[in-house]
Formats: structure tokens, C-alpha cells, sequence
């Protein structure tokens, strides 16, 4: 005689096989004769899970930040950016960021965009005055 964990998983099995083969019925077919009615599935709690960086967002992000360098920021500003490039370009880079609790889109908004923004603005009030002159 099977165990009962094993009946269960072949039960469930044989539910998952019918629904591959016909998936307008669902879960809402009724149980076969000597079968137990299946049990109500909890309802999905959301998962406080972070999503994953992709290398692509890690490659963007390095672009950028080598981009704002070009001009050397000093102080404080070039001292972040030569960090987060520091991290950028580690091989663990993405486990890294993770550990950190946010994504690599997080990193750019925090600690890169502050940095940058402020001299392309400045630089957009540069065009726009050499304009109108």
C-alpha cells in the first residue's frame, strides 16, 4: 500500500495531467468516483521578494555612470560613482545589489541619477541660453 503522501502526489499528478489536456475545465471538474473532493487551495499571499537585476540593467547602469565620470565630478560625487563602478563591474555584481535589498534600477535612481541630473539640467540651460542669444 502507497503512503498517503504518495497517493496525494499521484492524485494531484493525474489533476494537473487532465488540465494540460483540457484546460477550460480546470479545477472545477467535479472529483471521480472514490476520489475525495479536492481540498480549497489557499488564496496566494503576495511575496515580499525582490525582483532580479538582469546583466543588461548592470551594463546600462555601467555606461552611465563611466558617462557621468567623463567630465570628473570631484568631492563626494566622484567618490560615489567610482564606488557604485566598483560594484558594477564585480562578477557577483547582482547577488551584490541584491543583498543590498534593492535592484539594479533602485541603485540608479538612488545613487547615480542624483549625481547626474543636476549637470545634464545644467547643461540643458546651457543649450537653451546659447538659443536665445
Amino acid at each position: 500500500m502507497k503512503s498517503k503522501t504518495l497517493q496525494l502526489i499521484a492524485r494531484y499528478q493525474t489533476i494537473l495531467e487532465q488540465d494540460e489536456q483540457n484546460p477550460e475545465m480546470g479545477m472545477e471538474q467535479a472529483p471521480q468516483e472514490g476520489q475525495a473532493p479536492a481540498p480549497e487551495m489557499p488564496p496566494e499571499e503576495p511575496q515580499d521578494t525582490i525582483p532580479l537585476s538582469s546583466p543588461a540593467e548592470i551594463e546600462y547602469i555601467m555606461h552611465v555612470v563611466l558617462a557621468a565620470m567623463m567630465p570628473p565630478p570631484s568631492g563626494p560625487d566622484h567618490i560615489t560613482l567610482q564606488n557604485v563602478l566598483d560594484l558594477l563591474k564585480r562578477p557577483d555584481n547582482i547577488k551584490k545589489i541584491q543583498a543590498s535589498g534593492q535592484t539594479a534600477k533602485d541603485l540608479y535612481k538612488s545613487k547615480v541619477l542624483p549625481i547626474i541630473l543636476p549637470a545634464q539640467q545644467e547643461q540643458d540651460i546651457r543649450d537653451n541660453l546659447d538659443q536665445m542669444s
